[in-house]
């Protein structure tokens, strides 16, 4: 076993080194690739227009390298792979345009042209990458304009004098149409969804910075009801775990309402014991317009003061219907309902779903139902709507899982837990002779089908868990979710970087195993979300995208036909 975790570890590091390469690696590389086009620039022998155009060539190896370091100096977050990538890429362009100017006899026109566009360029870019809104991405991308037009200045004085007309010229004429398209989109905002560009701006620029932001002046709310259910685990040394599922929404967005609430959860609970948050049924639509989640740890202690513990347990009962997945298990008081899509999308389950497979299992005779959406299969249309053939799949797979679940033999129950920073392992084992089950709760947005699947081979031990009796949930934690990353699901390469922490959970799971006895509670708060506003807004980008196809695109190919036409002419 020691040698196989060595071999785990030794192929992690290697992973994550070429998946994560140190911060100086990317300066590094720049500045060799500067260097090299120094050199090859200054022993050409070319003469006369060739010449020329090596020297333009010699104008971009030294800005790449000038305005990398410059970008990560001035743009905190932004790591130096990153700068490297934007600043090679831009120039490339620089370099692109070059080349036409030279074939269209206007060398310094072209060079300029693709200063210019490189400048707008960069700017975009570090936007996405840098995580940063003006004016500190516009600070970081100005290397990308100065660097270039300081060495043309001094290795051709008369040509920098002539372009700087031009650079400024293509770069009004680019920001001018920007402006326009802005100001037409402002005022669709304003009559459709009662908020202006600006509004917008000053709010996503906050999001963006880091600040935790009230999204209240753009979205007022309206009230709304949640529960909270906690299911408490009860060992002979003290409290063995806590789980919590919520109808409070996990969103919107990083900083905004109560997008990292399963960590807070958490982290306010640590005192009682590992706590594990579970995904419950919600949509954007319970988006808390403010973080709710003091008030949701609140009603977990307040539960966990009221509960009556039980040790009785039953078998994991899983039922397959059509492409749904349901595993209900009696666990003290309570059934355990989890349901799932997977491997096909899954994600998000409206309320009014949730609510036909509680009146369900109720009539079964189970009226506390501590309920789970995976949220384990990441992929487009994925929500679990009222009315639709997933929802009817998912509401027949849960009452035949929940009637199988209240019929099956009572045991005591083990259970075995082991925390991560990822998230939590929990083997569960009906004894004597149960059916154990596995399941993986990681602390992140929801995960990709090919990751869900590496996961589960990686824990499906031999003559530990099968595994069919093994399921991976994410909490749908929007903590990296931001307005130009909307989605974060885990990755396969994320899954083979925690291998040995997946094993070495695994282990201590099984060690750990004990006897429990189990208790269940239900809390409901009241608090305000964004309602059916959500699902205006989205409809509002999404018919405009369709729009913006017809108009958007021929106006920047305009405008950028224009910046050209200024230089040649």
């Amino acid at each position: 076993m020691e040698s196989q975790y060595r071999s785990i570890e030794l192929e992690s590091r290697v992973l994550t080194l070429l998946l994560e390469p140190p911060a100086g690696m990317g300066v590094l590389l720049a500045l060799l690739g500067g260097v090299a086009v120094g050199f090859a620039a200054l022993l050409s022998p070319l003469e006369g227009g060739e010449g020329l155009f090596v020297q333009m060539v010699l104008l971009l190896g030294a800005p790449a390298f000038l305005s990398s370091v410059a970008m990560v100096w001035l743009v905190p977050g932004l790591r130096a792979p990153s700068a490297s990538m934007m600043a090679l890429l831009g120039l490339v362009e620089v370099g692109v345009f070059t080349l036409a100017g030279q074939m269209a006899g206007n060398l310094p026109g072209g060079f300029g042209l693709g200063v210019a566009l490189s400048f707008a360029y960069l700017h975009s870019s570090l936007l996405i990458l840098g995580g940063r809104m003006p004016p500190r991405s516009l600070l970081g991308a100005a290397p990308a304009l100065v660097f270039p037009l300081l060495f043309l200045a001094v290795l051709r004085p008369a040509d920098a004098t002539a372009l700087v007309p031009r650079v400024l010229g293509a770069a009004g004429l680019l920001v001018g149409a920007a402006w326009g398209l802005l100001l037409g989109l402002s005022r669709k905002l304003r009559r459709e969804l009662k908020f202006s560009m600006g509004d917008l701006i000053r709010f996503y620029s906050r999001v963006l910075q880091g600040h935790p932001t009230d999204i209240r002046p753009l979205i007022t709310g309206v009230p709304g009801e949640a529960w909270v259910d906690t299911l408490a685990f009860k060992g002979p040394h003290g409290t063995k775990a806590i789980w919590v599922s919520t109808s409070v929404h996990p969103g919107l967005m990083r900083n905004i309402g109560a997008h990292d609430m399963p960590r807070e959860v958490t982290r306010a609970l640590r005192d009682l014991g590992p706590v594990v948050f579970f995904k419950g049924a919600s949509t954007h639509e319970q988006d808390p317009v403010e973080n709710v989640s003091p008030q949701v740890a609140e009603a977990v202690r307040r539960s966990l003061k009221e509960m009556v513990f039980t040790p009785d347990a039953g078998d994991p009962v899983q039922v397959h219907h059509e492409e749904a997945v349901a595993v209900g298990q009696a666990l003290g008081p309570a059934v355990f309902l989890l349901n799932t899509l997977a491997p096909r999308p899954t994600d998000d389950l409206d309320l009014r779903v949730h609510g036909e497979i509680e009146r369900a299992a109720g009539e079964l005779g189970a009226p506390r139902l501590f309920y789970v959406e995976a949220h384990n299969s990441h992929g487009d249309d994925a929500m679990i709507l009222p009315g639709t053939p997933r929802a009817h799949h998912l509401v027949m797979a849960s009452r035949v899982a929940v009637k199988g679940a209240l019929v099956e033999p009572r045991r005591r129950l083990r259970l075995g837990v082991a925390t991560r920073p990822w998230g939590s392992l929990l083997l569960l084992e009906p004894h004597p002779g149960g059916k154990r089950s596995l399941l993986a709760v990681f602390d992140e947005n929801n995960i990709l089908p090919e990751a869900r699947r590496r996961a589960i081979e990686t824990l499906a031990v031999p003559g530990l868990v099968p595994s069919e009796s093994i399921e991976v949930c994410t909490s749908d934690n929007h903590r990296s979710i931001d307005p130009l990353h909307i989605h974060r699901p885990m990755t396969l390469e994320m899954v083979a970087r925690l291998r040995k922490s997946l094993l070495d959970a695994l282990e201590q799971a099984e060690r750990g195993l004990e006897e429990v006895e189990m208790g269940y509670g239900r809390q409901t708060l009241s608090h305000m979300v964004y309602g059916r506003r959500i699902m205006e807004m989205k409809e509002f980008w999404e018919n405009h995208r369709k729009r913006g196809r017809l108009l958007v695109i021929p106006l920047v190919a305009a405008a950028h036909l224009g910046a050209i036409l200024l230089f040649l002419l």
